[in-house]
C-alpha cells in the first residue's frame, strides 16, 4: 500500500469513541463508618452516665463540679438519645442505598430489622423484670408485674401510642425508631413507582421534618414518631448529601430549622448530622481509628442501652450498701456503675444480639 492509500485508509477509519467516566462515588453500598459506631459508643454511655447521676448514685461527686461540667459530662446526657436518632437515619439511609425499592424489599427490610432488633429487646425487657423482682426482695418492697396488655404493647412497640405504664423508661425511643425505619422504607417503594413521585414525597419528608423541627407537630399525637421526626430525618439528609447537592441545601435548611428551634434535643441532632456530613465528605468518617475502643463500645451500644438501667440501679444500690455516703464513694461507684454496665452489656451482645445481628444478615435485601 503506498503513501496515498495509507492516507485515505487511516481517513476511513472511523474516530475513537470519546468515553466520558462517571465521576467516581465518595460511598458506595460496601462503605463503613468507623466513626458512626464510636459516636454511637459515645452517645450510649453518655446515656449511662446521666442515668447513673439521675439515679442519685453520685450526687456528692457531681456536686463538687462546676456546674457546666456536670450538666455536660452527666445532665446532658439523656440528648444521647438525640444523637441516636440523627445516626439512625443515616445508617438506614445507606442501608436502602441502590436497592431494587418494591413491597416485597420493603418486607424483607422490616424483616430484617425485626430479626436484628426483637430478640434483644424481648430478652431486655425479661431481665429488666427479673431485676426489678430481684431488686423488690433485697429492699422487701413488694413487686408486681406489669398486665398483659402493657407487655403487648412493649412488645409490639405501641406503648408510647398507647400511653402504657413503662417497663423502661428508655424503651420509648425504640417505639421511635421502628416508626422511623417503616414510614422512611414505606415512602421510598411509594416514590420508586413513579419518577415524579419522587421529588414530591422527599419533599413531604423535607417539610414534616421542618414542621418537627420547630414543634409544629408537637402535639399532633403522643407517642407517635412524627414530633421527632426531624431527629432523624437529620441524618438522612446528611447521608444523601454526600453525593446530592440538593441534599446538602435541603440539609442546610433543616439544620437552620432545628437550631432556630433552640430545643436543644433538636441542635443535638442537628450537630449530630453535619458532624457525618462533614466527616463523610473529607473522608474522615470512612477512616480506620486510631483506637479500637470508640468501634468496640458503639459495637456493644445497643445491648448497653438496653439493660444500663437497672444495672446502674443495682451496682449504685451495692456500691453504697459497700462504701457508704461520700464523694470519694461516690467516684468509686461511678467507675463501678460503669464497668458494671460494660461488662454486662459485653455479655448481653455475645449471647443475644450478636446471634439475632449475623442472623439477620442472612436476609437478603435483593
Amino acid at each position: 500500500m503506498d503513501g496515498g492509500q495509507q492516507a485515505q485508509a487511516k481517513e476511513a477509519e472511523p474516530a475513537p469513541a470519546q468515553v466520558t467516566l462517571a465521576p467516581k462515588s465518595r460511598i458506595g453500598r460496601g462503605t463503613h463508618f468507623p466513626l458512626v459506631q464510636t459516636m454511637r459508643g459515645i452517645a450510649s454511655m453518655w446515656v449511662v452516665l446521666f442515668h447513673a447521676e439521675e439515679g442519685g448514685h453520685i450526687s456528692r461527686l457531681v456536686a463538687t463540679m462546676p456546674a457546666w461540667l456536670g450538666d455536660v459530662l452527666f445532665r446532658w446526657g439523656h440528648f444521647g438519645v438525640a444523637i441516636f436518632f440523627a445516626l439512625s437515619g443515616f445508617v438506614i439511609a445507606h442501608s436502602l442505598r441502590d436497592m431494587p425499592l418494591s413491597w416485597w424489599t420493603f418486607g424483607k427490610f422490616a424483616l430484617r430489622r425485626s430479626i436484628r432488633l426483637d430478640p434483644p429487646y424481648w430478652a431486655s425487657i425479661l431481665f429488666v423484670l427479673a431485676m426489678g423482682y430481684l431488686s423488690s426482695r433485697v429492699k422487701h418492697e413488694p413487686y408486681a408485674l406489669p398486665d398483659s396488655s402493657t407487655l403487648l404493647a412493649h412488645i409490639v412497640y405501641l406503648q408510647t401510642i398507647l400511653a402504657t405504664p413503662v417497663i423502661n423508661v428508655v424503651y420509648w425511643t425504640l417505639a421511635y425508631e421502628v416508626q422511623f425505619y417503616l414510614f422512611f422504607a414505606c415512602l421510598l417503594v411509594i416514590a420508586s413507582r413513579r419518577a415524579l413521585w419522587q421529588p414530591a414525597l422527599w419533599g413531604v419528608m423535607f417539610a414534616l421534618a421542618v414542621a418537627s423541627a420547630v414543634g409544629g407537630l408537637a402535639d399532633f399525637r403522643p407517642g407517635l414518631f412524627l414530633d421527632l421526626w426531624a431527629a432523624f430525618f437529620a441524618g438522612v439528609m446528611a447521608y444523601k448529601g454526600v453525593e446530592h447537592g440538593w441534599a446538602r441545601a435541603g440539609g442546610a435548611l433543616l439544620f437552620a430549622a432545628m437550631v432556630a428551634s433552640r430545643d436543644p434535643f433538636m441542635l443535638a441532632s442537628a450537630i449530630t448530622a453535619a458532624i457525618l456530613l462533614l466527616t463523610s465528605l473529607s473522608g474522615l468518617a470512612q477512616r480506620k481509628p486510631a483506637s479500637p475502643l470508640g468501634p468496640w463500645l458503639g459495637m456493644i451500644s445497643y445491648s448497653l442501652y438496653l439493660i444500663h438501667n437497672p444495672v446502674t440501679g443495682a451496682a449504685g444500690y451495692v456500691g453504697h450498701k459497700l462504701l457508704g455516703v461520700s464523694i470519694l464513694a461516690d467516684a468509686a461507684i461511678l467507675v463501678l456503675i460503669v464497668a458494671a454496665c460494660v461488662a454486662s452489656a459485653y455479655g448481653f451482645w455475645r449471647h443475644v444480639e450478636k446471634p439475632s445481628h449475623d442472623l439477620s444478615r442472612r436476609i437478603s435485601m435483593r
